[in-house]
C-alpha cells in the first residue's frame, strides 16, 4: 500500500517537472522570438524597413545565378533621391530621415501592385564627393 507521504512526495515532483518544463519552453520561446528580431535587424534597414545592402549582395548572385541557369530575364531598378544631402543640410537629419521614410513607404505601396517577387533594399553610397 502506498503511503499518503510518499503520494505527496510524488505529486511534488511531478509538479516540479512540469514547471521545469513549462519554463524551458518558455526560454525557448523567447530565443526564437529574440532570434527572429535580431535576424530582421540583421537583413533589414532599421530606418525605412527595407532590405539592406548585405541582402542585396546575396540576393543579386543568387538570382544572377537563376537567371542564367534558366535563361530568364532579370531586372534592377535603381534610383538616387536628387539632392538629398542639401535636404539633410538645409533642413537637418531628422526631415532627411522622414524623406526617406516616405520614399521607401510608396515604393513598397507601388511594388505592392506588382504580382512579382520584387525585393527593396536601402543602399547607402559611400566615398561618391
Amino acid at each position: 500500500m502506498v503511503k499518503p507521504l510518499e503520494v505527496f512526495q510524488l505529486v511534488i515532483q511531478y509538479i516540479c517537472l512540469m514547471s521545469t518544463f513549462y519554463w524551458a519552453l518558455k526560454l525557448i520561446y523567447q530565443d526564437n522570438q529574440l532570434l527572429i528580431v535580431l535576424s530582421k535587424n540583421a537583413s533589414h534597414d532599421y530606418l525605412t524597413g527595407l532590405l539592406n545592402q548585405r541582402m542585396y549582395e546575396a540576393d543579386f548572385h543568387r538570382q544572377l545565378k537563376i537567371a542564367r541557369q534558366q535563361a530568364t530575364p532579370l531586372s534592377l531598378v535603381a534610383f538616387d533621391i536628387d539632392y538629398f544631402k542639401e535636404i539633410n543640410d538645409h533642413h537637418g537629419h531628422v526631415a532627411g530621415n522622414q524623406v526617406l521614410v516616405e520614399v521607401s513607404t510608396a515604393l513598397k505601396r507601388v511594388s505592392q501592385g506588382y504580382q512579382s517577387d520584387s525585393r527593396l533594399y536601402r543602399l547607402v553610397a559611400r566615398n561618391l564627393t
